[in-house]
This record gives structure tokens, sequence and C-alpha cells, in this order.
């Protein structure tokens, strides 16, 4: 609208006496169409975040999926062959690793609280 530009156009006019006594030939030129189209961009770059983080999110998802199904397949496979040691020293370890990871979940958990 023509009132708003006109009001742009003083802010702009105000800044250039301020800081300096030679106006920019570029505030001549600007129109109310350059807003809209910055605010188009601006929007589109949010749009573009949120995409990324729910891709990043898909991915993450889908690799841990990807892990617990290898992981399942080695069991099986290690129970179907007979390596009881092997597949005793797997679990210990896997048992210690879910324990460490609730315990660390705990310990941030109870360190945000406090």
């Amino acid at each position: 609208p023509s009132d708003q530009r006109e009001q742009v156009l003083e802010f702009f006019a105000a800044n250039m006496q301020v800081s300096g006594p030679m106006p920019n030939p570029i505030l001549n030129k600007f129109e109310s169409q350059h807003i809209t189209d910055l605010i188009k961009l601006g929007s589109q770059t949010i749009e573009a975040d949120v995409s990324d983080r729910k891709h990043s999110r898909l991915f993450d998802f889908l690799s841990l999926a990807l892990f617990v199904l290898a992981s399942l397949i080695l069991l099986l496979v290690l129970a179907i062959i007979g390596a009881n040691d092997l597949l005793l020293e797997i679990a210990k370890l896997g048992v210690a690793g879910i324990g460490g990871f609730g315990g660390g979940y705990g310990f941030a958990a109870w360190r945000n609280r406090n």
C-alpha cells in the first residue's frame, strides 16, 4: 500500500540522514513488491528448516530400526548355529549397554530437574 510505502521510505530516509549526507539510490527503486518477496523468502527458509528436521528424524528412526533388525538377525543366527558362549557374551554386553543408556538418561533427567 502507498501509505506503508511512504512510511518505509521515510524510515530509510531518516536513517540515511543520520548515517550520512548522501542518500542511497536504491531507496528510490524500493517498492512494496520487494517487501512481499522478502517475506516470501523468509517463509521459504523456515519451511526448509522444518523439512530438514523432519527428514533428520526419519533418517534417525530408520537407522535405529535397521540396527535393531541387524542385531536380532545376528542373535538368531548365533542361536541357530549353537554358539551359546558367544551368544551369552553378546547378551551380557547388550544388557550392560541398555543399563548404561538408562542410567545416563535417568541422570540427565535428575540433573535437569534440579
